[in-house]
């Protein structure tokens, strides 16, 4: 999950501040936005699934000792 959390820093501040058309051109400009867009969309779902998967167990766990 940490790592998740590391990867979406990292592509969001890409995806912030590398889409720069006249320092880097056009090209290059998109597909490493589009890239770490992707990344980035991995690593929210990775959290998502990681949290649901926690809480359920959490949540399974109360029942049985209830």
């Amino acid at each position: 999950m940490s790592i998740c959390i590391i990867l979406m820093a990292c592509t969001g501040f890409i995806c912030a501040f590398f889409p720069q058309k006249n320092l880097f051109g056009f090209w290059p400009s998109y597909l490493v936005y589009t890239i770490s867009r992707f990344i980035l969309a991995c690593s929210t779902r990775g959290i998502a699934v990681t949290g649901f998967v926690l809480g359920n167990d959490i949540k399974k766990n109360a029942i049985k000792i209830i």
